[in-house]
C-alpha cells in the first residue's frame, strides 16, 4: 500500500505541461512534447472538440482538456500556432496567469517575438516566465547544415545568434561557432572552403516549417522541464542592459525550469549591438512593461 501511495505521490508531482492551440503547428507540437515524455500533457484546442483532435495526433500520451482552465498546476503552458496563442484579445493571458502563475509560458508561433511581447504586457507574469521561439528554428537549421558539410553529428555544433526571428534579422555571431570543438575561425582554408561562403546571415530552416517550428519548440520545453540550465538562442525578454534598450529579441540565454535564468554574457561588438537594435525595432513596436 506504501508503495502504490508512494508511486501515486511521484506522479502528482510530475511536471504538466499544457499545450493550447489550433492549426497544424500544434499537432506537430504535440507529438513532439508527448516523445519528451517528460510529464504529464493536456492538450487545449481553440475551439470545441480541437482537444480531443490534438490528443489523438499526438499518438497516446496526452488527454484533452476543455479549456485553458486545464493549464492550472502546470510547469510549462506552450502556445502554439493561430490559437489561443496568438494573441491577447481572447483573454488567453489572463487565463493563464490566473490559473498557472507559477508556469513558463512558450509562445510557438510565427512572429512569436511581438506576440511573446503582448502576453508579457498582458499577463504582468514576470519577464523571466515568457519565451517565444524567436530564431532558434532557424539556429538548428545553420547547426545542421553545418554539420552535414563537416561529416558531424549535429550536436557536435554548436553557434550564437542575436537579432529577430526573420531570417534578415538574425546575426551569426561567428566567434563563437564550434565544430567539434575546434572553433570555425581556426580551421584550415580547405575545410572552410567546403562549408563557409562568408554570408553570416541564417538561412530558412528546412524543409517543413511547422517542422522546424515543433523541434524548436521541444528542444525549450525539454530545457525547462529537466532544468538543464542550456544555452538556447530563443526569444527572451532582455533588461536595459549593455547598450541596449528593454526588448524582446532572439538572445543566447541560459534556459531553466524558471525560465530565462539569465541572459548568457557573450559579449557584443558595437556594430552587433547596432545589428541587434535594429532587427528587434520591428518586434518592439511598443513599449513593453517590463
Amino acid at each position: 500500500m506504501d508503495l502504490i501511495e508512494s508511486a501515486s505521490a511521484m506522479i502528482d508531482r510530475a511536471p504538466r505541461i499544457a499545450l493550447a492551440g489550433g492549426a497544424v503547428t500544434a499537432r506537430a507540437i504535440a507529438r513532439e512534447i508527448v516523445g519528451l515524455d517528460a510529464g504529464r500533457v493536456v492538450l487545449i484546442g481553440g475551439s470545441p472538440g480541437e482537444g480531443e483532435e490534438l490528443a489523438a495526433a499526438a499518438g497516446g500520451g496526452a488527454v484533452a482538456g476543455k479549456d485553458l482552465g486545464a493549464t492550472k498546476g502546470c510547469s510549462l503552458v506552450v502556445l502554439a500556432g493561430e490559437g489561443p496563442g496568438a494573441g491577447t484579445a481572447d483573454g488567453t493571458a489572463a487565463c493563464v496567469a490566473r490559473y498557472a502563475p507559477e508556469a513558463v509560458v512558450l509562445i510557438a508561433a510565427e512572429r512569436s517575438l511581438p506576440r511573446a511581447r503582448d502576453f508579457l504586457n498582458a499577463s504582468r507574469l514576470p519577464s523571466r516566465q515568457v519565451l517565444a521561439i524567436g530564431g532558434l528554428a532557424r539556429v538548428q537549421a545553420r547547426a545542421a547544415n553545418l554539420a552535414s558539410r563537416f561529416g558531424l553529428n549535429d550536436s557536435q555544433v554548436s553557434l550564437l545568434v542575436a537579432g529577430g526571428e526573420d531570417e534578415k534579422e538574425l546575426l551569426e555571431l561567428r566567434r563563437y561557432t564550434v565544430a567539434a570543438g575546434i572553433p570555425l575561425a581556426l580551421l584550415t582554408d580547405a575545410l572552410k572552403a567546403g562549408c563557409v561562403n562568408g554570408d553570416r546571415s541564417i538561412r530558412p530552416p528546412s524543409p517543413g516549417g511547422e517542422v522546424s517550428l515543433a523541434s524548436a519548440a521541444a528542444l525549450i520545453a525539454d530545457a525547462v522541464l529537466r532544468d538543464r540550465r542550456r544555452v538556447l538562442c530563443c526569444g527572451v525578454f532582455a533588461e536595459a542592459a549593455r547598450g541596449l534598450p528593454a526588448l524582446f529579441a532572439t538572445l543566447p540565454a541560459i534556459i531553466g525550469r524558471h525560465g530565462c535564468e539569465e541572459i548568457f554574457p557573450a559579449p557584443l561588438t558595437l556594430e552587433e549591438r547596432s545589428f541587434l537594435q535594429r532587427a528587434a525595432a520591428p518586434a518592439h513596436d511598443g513599449d513593453a512593461r517590463r
